[in-house]
């Protein structure tokens, strides 16, 4: 039966690439997670067919006295919800033994954000002199302008781009398409981009728009690395990484008196409660402000 699933979680994740086309992160993960659990499965001499809710809670008390995180615990047994989901299809059982187990609660963090006032300080410090320095100034003026995610804004071809209408198509997780629009200050950049300086990165035949000193397709990690380096120029307090912008987009619009249904449509959630975050950072953006800027926001 070991060789079982290890057949099973190879079509498994072969699945996920050619079928659902999730991302190399998460295949990543998926991958490592459930090659764990077939170890903790080869050593306890499990069977698929007699694999209970008992012998899946087993596993999580495995977890926590290793001393794994909650949300990496989270992410194992969801893994695995999907992994035992993908055995129901394929008729190996007809039981989920992990949709009745209870995850550890994972504390919900606020995300970091940028002023409107720090963000525009940001992008202004962006030199734009070379072809590279305009592109990574395009990009970050377009990311904050969108809200779309790094990986997103990588995968744009030049195609997508709807500049009548300020709009682009992007493929999201789950190659979801979806219709973003983008701001005038992005537009004049992205028209110039494309104009001069694509065109002097451009070395091989592609229809990708952001190019990297090789000519082709910039990728997710580069992108980060640039951030990072851009931000390390500055003299924000703050970790600025490819998030925040997206995170900072978010909160404006809602503190400007967007609707949250379309906040949620401009982001691409699956879920509104994913969205839902934003209202608690204006709130507590708000609240700041007002402790800083009225004078008894600092009395009890």
């Amino acid at each position: 039966m070991a060789n079982n699933i290890k057949l099973a979680i190879s079509k498994f994740i072969n699945y996920l690439k050619t079928v659902r086309q999730y991302s190399s992160h998460t295949i990543s993960n998926y991958s490592r997670d459930l090659n764990h659990f077939y170890l903790f499965y080869c050593e306890k001499k499990f069977d698929i067919l007699s694999f209970n809710t008992d012998k899946a809670r087993e596993y999580l008390f495995f977890l926590e006295n290793q001393k794994y995180k909650r949300k990496s615990i989270a992410r194992k047994i969801s893994a695995l919800r999907s992994f035992w989901k993908y055995l129901n299809y394929l008729n190996i059982t007809s039981k989920n033994p992990f949709l009745l187990l209870t995850t550890p609660k994972i504390p919900k963090h606020l995300p970091n954000i940028l002023s409107k006032e720090q963000m525009q300080d940001f992008l202004d410090t962006i030199p734009s002199n070379s072809p590279i320095e305009f592109r990574n100034k395009t990009i970050c003026e377009l990311l904050y302008s969108s809200g779309i995610r790094i990986a997103e804004c990588v995968g744009i071809n030049i195609e997508d781009i709807d500049f009548n209408e300020n709009e682009i198509l992007i493929r999201g997780k789950g190659s979801k398409e979806r219709i973003i629009v983008f701001g005038n200050i992005a537009k004049d950049l992205l028209v110039r981009y494309l104009e001069n300086s694509r065109s002097l990165l451009l070395k091989t035949n592609t229809n990708a728009v952001f190019l990297n000193k090789n000519g082709t397709r910039i990728s997710v990690r580069s992108l980060q690395r640039i951030i990072k380096s851009l931000v390390s120029k500055t003299e924000l307090n703050t970790t600025l990484t490819p998030h925040i912008f997206r995170h900072s987009f978010a909160t404006d619009l809602l503190n400007g008196g967007a609707d949250l249904k379309m906040v949620q449509e401009l982001l691409g959630h699956a879920n509104l409660s994913t969205t839902q975050i934003y209202t608690h950072l204006t709130e507590t953006y708000l609240k700041k402000v007002y402790k800083a800027a009225h004078p008894f926001g600092n009395k009890d």
